[in-house]
């Protein structure tokens, strides 16, 4: 787990507008898209991507979940905790996961190793 990676992720996700309208263009954060229509990336993988690898947004077509996973230093149980959060496990439908969310967990995922996502519920 390349936690330098995983910690500069959540200040650049943090920062980020959420936004799940597939008119809106530019960078900003949703859950239930990889790649905006307009080529910028959209979740906690597709931003990986983006942040860490050589491709440029539009060289990237598909959900890569293998090279996202990769670029965080993340086994493959780990990245689909992370990567696709179940409505149980999140406590919410990935269109409703903020920034600042999934900002917390990639930070506890730094932390203890755990992905862990927190919902209203949670105590901070």
């Amino acid at each position: 787990m390349n936690k330098e990676r995983i910690l500069a992720l959540a200040d650049h996700i943090e920062k980020l507008p959420h936004n799940d309208d597939m008119d809106e263009i530019g960078p900003h954060f949703t859950m239930s898209r990889y790649f905006n229509p307009c080529g910028s990336p959209s979740c906690i993988a597709g931003h990986a991507i983006c942040m860490f690898s050589n491709k440029k947004f539009e060289d990237v077509f598909d959900y890569e979940f293998n090279e996202a996973a990769e670029v965080l230093g993340l086994d493959f149980e780990t990245a689909g905790k992370l990567f696709t959060p179940s409505a149980l496990n999140a406590g919410k439908f990935w269109s409703e996961i903020t920034p600042k969310e999934a900002a917390r967990t990639l930070r506890h995922l730094a932390e203890t190793g755990e992905v862990k996502w927190f919902n209203k519920l949670s105590k901070l």
